[in-house]
């Protein structure tokens, strides 16, 4: 929370208060409000953050993927087709450059 009022500032306004240190009272009582919601807010941010580390990886292993099929497709050794979405078949032309 914000710095508290100083004591010495709260007697000198009032002599003859009850004695108990009300900034201290606020800033417990107002910490007590902000904490629940501040602890909800954070783990929400930990997995908005988990989900944008996994779409990162993903991405990235998706252009690697991508990338290793491009330079694949652009020999002539090799043809690449697809039935579906999901998978990719790799035939080899030339058997004499399998090592």
């Amino acid at each position: 929370m914000s710095e508290t009022i100083s004591n010495d500032y709260i007697s000198m306004i009032n002599k003859q208060g009850s004695g108990y240190n009300i900034p201290v009272i606020v800033d417990a009582i107002v910490d007590a409000a902000i904490a629940p919601i501040k602890t909800l807010v954070t783990v929400k941010k930990e997995g908005v953050d988990g989900a944008i580390s996994g779409m990162a990886s993903l991405k990235s292993s998706a252009r690697l993927s991508q990338t290793t099929i491009n330079n694949l497709s652009g020999q002539e050794d090799f043809t690449l087709s697809s039935t579906d979405a999901k998978t990719v078949s790799l035939t080899m032309n030339d058997r004499s450059h399998i090592k």
